[in-house]
């Protein structure tokens, strides 16, 4: 749906949760987008400092406006793990794939 409507269905934590840092020492909200950062050499190695510059805010900020919509896996997988709206669909699917009496799956204190 997200590639068929041009537009993301959950909110990304690119920048938040998740972050890229290359060899250099760029760092980036995710590995699609071009821009970055900044250097984390530049930042005194401190990632606060980066995460919080006003170009990351900026960056952030579009990502916030829905500015991306790609389904990246790595990050796809944070922002569905981190939508609490989604539990219950991913319990539903769960249940489809595993069976309601499935063994497969040693799921301790997991009811569904």
């Amino acid at each position: 749906k997200t590639m068929l409507s041009h537009e993301r269905q959950i909110p990304c934590y690119a920048g938040r949760l998740n972050l890229v840092l290359t060899e250099s020492g760029d760092v980036y909200p995710c590995e699609i987008l071009s821009t970055s950062f900044g250097n984390i050499r530049e930042y005194d190695y401190d990632l606060k400092k980066i995460v919080h510059s006003e170009l990351a805010r900026s960056i952030l900020a579009s990502i916030e406006k829905n500015l991306c919509y790609c389904t990246h896996e790595c990050n796809f997988i944070t922002n569905i793990l981190f939508n609490p709206r989604l539990y219950p669909s991913l319990a539903r699917e769960y249940v489809q794939i595993q069976g309601p009496h499935s063994t497969r799956v040693n799921t301790p204190g997991l009811r569904l």
